[in-house]
């Protein structure tokens, strides 16, 4: 059965089961490599767009790569000169070339690299050092990634750097990314224009060294205004399906951020197609702006919506977005997921984060479970035959080595289906920075967990089901005790453990028990549905009335009474 939510000019349904869940643990991760590729990353970063190192920020789709048994990586030097490393896996020693002709000077985080690698001839490419500038791209010579055996390993394999693709300068560009198909096809997509005022072009590239201009596909220009294109991601899936996913934003503040748009391509991106199958845009002819039919979440402005978060494909179809925004007055990462069948489902994965805090990651394994690589770098799972219900944080082994980074994912490595998971990140901490960047690898086990794992940071509410032991600090300074239902996560309650950090309060979990019993339904005057009888809560912030209801109920003070007074409610069953 489906449970259906009316959403202004779509329907949508909300993939929920109707019977109660048996307890159940999230599927397991297990760190089995933390490989240091340099200690030579620039250390400067920017707090002014979210606090993250110049080299690993959330928009560069591709900083790390997994192909045919080697892979790369890319950083800026402490000179602030591209460097390009590569090992041969599994675990190979890192060769490194310097792309010492060009110096990156710009004090701005948005300047990121990716990289691209295409299959067809074996290039390597690299676009880098943008932020409503001229396109700065290179490419290696033919052969380089289908034979690296044969190439010594210099500067010398890559092109001067180039500001055209096909038809003259690009500018001004911002977020290039290079985007590989299964069947090798390669295009390149990235905004021209500005913050609210940009707008997103594709190029083809021909396998030869050089690149056919398909144009815009995305314009900002709408009846009522200008809305830039931010996305979470544009990613092939397995049968060289394109999907994109992204927030519309208004003007150049993050506060304009708002509602969740799908569109998806057969033809590399030549026709694109909204979440009905209906055309939406001929890319250079005609475009998807935001009077268009793509509209899958409604989500308002001044939500906490974060652009740019996370997006994946799983290898069996499934697209996936996270992205945080207010529940309960709290800020909350949110997992919203398309099926095969073309059907999108909410679900709150009751993970709370930081409004502008960095930006999370999204992996997958063979079988579709699902993890989310989130600041500082914890890590949380859910599994597809609980219909992603289960969100639970799995591994703390990182937490807070890495705060001024926002994690990247070796996309390639997952798609080749070997459940590994290769995450690059800058270490550093709140009082320190530092020029090490690693790749760490992670086998995703598909056990169920047990042990500790993340409620709440400092100065938020620790919410649970019954009387659990809950501990709060940070890196194995801890006071804990024993809660029922809620913990305040803070100083106040436990003591400080440990004095001038941001600390976290964590519940223990054993292998037959789930972090999340309870299922977010419906927001403060909408209605929750379901259908039988059902204990429903409704409230914020450890704030609840409870009662049994059945075939749903509205969830608002007039069927519940108010439990806590002057702050946004929602509900939620078991």
């Amino acid at each position: 059965m489906k449970i259906f939510v009316s959403i202004p000019a779509l329907l949508i349904p909300l993939s929920t089961p109707l019977v109660t869940m048996p307890a159940h643990s999230a599927p397991s991760v297990s760190k089995t490599e933390e490989s240091i590729m340099t200690t030579d990353a620039t250390t400067w970063w920017d707090d002014r767009y979210g606090d993250g190192y110049l080299s690993s920020m959330s928009y560069s789709q591709d900083s790390v790569i997994s192909y045919g048994g080697w892979q790369y990586a890319a950083y800026y030097n402490h000179n602030r000169q591209v460097e390009i490393r590569r090992r041969q896996l599994p675990g190979g020693n890192w060769d490194s070339l310097t792309l010492s002709d060009y110096t990156q000077t710009e004090n701005d985080n948005h300047n990121n690299i990716s990289l691209g690698i295409s299959p067809r001839d074996g290039r390597i490419h690299v676009s880098f050092d943008h932020h409503d500038s001229d396109l700065h791209y290179r490419l290696s010579v033919a052969g380089v990634a289908n034979y690296p055996t044969s190439y010594s390993w210099n500067s010398a394999l890559f092109s001067s750097v180039q500001s055209h693709l096909d038809n003259g300068t690009v500018n001004p560009l911002t977020y290039p990314r290079f985007i590989t198909a299964s069947d090798g096809t390669t295009i390149f997509e990235g905004r021209i224009g500005q913050s609210g005022n940009g707008e997103s072009w594709l190029w083809r590239y021909n396998n030869d060294g050089h690149w056919t201009e398909l144009g815009k596909f995305i314009e900002n220009s709408y009846n009522g205004g200008d809305a830039n294109a931010y996305f979470f991601g544009i990613q092939f899936d397995t049968h060289n399906r394109l999907h994109a996913a992204w927030v519309w934003r208004e003007n150049f503040g993050g506060n304009s951020n708002h509602d969740i748009m799908y569109a998806y391509s057969d033809d590399y991106g030549r026709t694109w197609r909204n979440n009905a199958g209906r055309l939406v845009a001929v890319t250079g002819q005609s475009f998807i702006t935001r009077d268009s039919d793509v509209k899958i979440w409604t989500i308002p402005t001044n939500s906490g919506l974060i652009n740019q978060e996370a997006m994946v494909v799983d290898l069996q179809g499934r697209v996936h977005v996270l992205a945080r925004r207010d529940i309960d007055g709290s800020n909350r990462q949110v997992h919203y997921w398309r099926d095969t069948q073309g059907q999108w489902s909410q679900m709150d994965t009751g993970i709370k984060t930081k409004i502008w805090d960095n930006r999370s990651k999204l992996a997958y394994d063979k079988d579709g479970n699902l993890y989310a690589i989130m600041p500082n770098i914890q890590i949380a799972s859910a599994s597809a035959d609980k219909h992603y219900t289960d969100w639970t944080v799995v591994n703390l082994d990182d937490n807070s080595r890495y705060t001024h980074s926002e994690p990247l994912i070796d996309f390639y490595g997952l798609k080749q289906g070997r459940d590994e998971l290769y995450v690059y990140a800058q270490k550093g901490t709140v009082k320190q920075t530092s020029g090490d960047i690693a790749i760490l690898k992670y086998q995703l086990n598909g056990r169920p967990f047990q042990g500790w794992s993340l409620c709440a940071n400092e100065g938020q509410q620790c919410e649970f089901s019954g009387t659990r032991e809950v501990r709060y600090g940070y890196d194995g300074a801890y006071n804990s005790g024993t809660f029922t239902d809620v913990a305040e996560c803070s100083n106040r309650v436990f003591g400080d453990p440990i004095y001038g950090v941001e600390k976290t309060c964590e519940i223990q979990l054993n292998q037959d028990e789930s972090a999340r019993p309870w299922m977010y339904c419906a927001g403060e005057n909408q209605t929750c549905q379901f259908q039988g009888i059902r204990t429903v809560r409704y409230g914020a912030n450890g704030h609840y009335f409870y009662g049994q209801h059945s075939d749903g109920i509205s969830c608002s003070n007039s069927a519940f009474g108010d439990p806590v007074s002057g702050v946004w409610k929602s509900c939620y069953y078991k």
